[in-house]
């Protein structure tokens, strides 16, 4: 009697598509996949899994557990840096087309974003060295003002080293009220923007101080001398007037 053998199991770059293979893979094959995947154009398993989440972050159980998961092991710091920037580059933006679904996908976006944050992740996990954007990506999308400089501050905080940090900073100067703005934007001195985004930088912080100090003398930010001494200390001394 000729025995038949089961079904080769689908492997993970042929199947990213579709959510119910997805959910039928071995978990450490699908984390394995994400780990090995490379940053590039082409979409790949970040991109593909992205997508996924965005539609549904509990897809595959706790977000946060998720995370750190997808953390550990070789190439794990990497992967959470891949796949958070996927999720931000599919984000709804401000200045761009609105997508039907951009209220459930802008509050799946907040929802993965501050799970990563409360995943206990090693310091600097937000921002991959391969990735092309990490939370700093954020910078532009449609999350309410309020959310968004509590979460990148958050991030800030726990990976200086935030891409797109000229971006990060000009959004943040538009809030001269908030102590979250002064905050981050004083922590994105703690560490070397890329390069050609210093001045950007600079010089967004400085109109921010400007700004907020322009404010009645009652309305003024705790934060305010935290991002005055942070450009003093970098070499700004009329800050110090300000």
């Amino acid at each position: 009697m000729s025995s038949c053998s089961a079904p080769a199991r689908p492997s993970a770059p042929r199947s990213w598509n579709d959510r119910q293979v997805l959910a039928a893979l071995d978990r450490a094959e699908l984390l394995a996949a994400l780990r090995d995947a490379s940053p590039g154009p082409a979409p790949g398993a970040a991109a593909h899994m992205a997508a996924v989440l965005l539609a549904d972050p509990a897809f595959l159980g706790d977000p946060a557990v998720l995370w750190a998961e997808l953390a550990t092991g070789s190439g794990g710091a990497d992967a959470v840096g891949l796949l958070l920037a996927a999720i931000a580059t599919r984000t709804p933006r401000t200045d761009g087309p609105v997508p039907p679904d951009a209220a459930e996908r802008l509050a799946a976006a907040a929802d993965l974003w501050r799970a990563a944050l409360a995943a206990g992740l090693p310091s600097g996990a937000l921002a991959s060295e391969g990735a092309l954007a990490s939370e700093g990506a954020f910078a532009d999308t449609g999350l309410y003002e309020d959310l968004w400089l509590s979460l990148t501050r958050a991030s800030a905080e726990h990976t200086p080293a935030l891409t797109d940090a000229d971006l990060v900073a000009e959004r943040a100067a538009r809030h001269p009220d908030s102590e979250d703005a002064l905050l981050l934007t004083a922590q994105l001195f703690t560490h070397p923007a890329e390069t050609g985004q210093d001045t950007a930088v600079r010089r967004h912080a400085r109109a921010l101080l400007d700004a907020a100090a322009a404010r009645p003398a009652d309305e003024h930010p705790a934060a305010l001398r935290a991002l005055r001494e942070v450009l003093v200390n970098s070499g700004d001394i009329d800050a110090a007037q300000a």
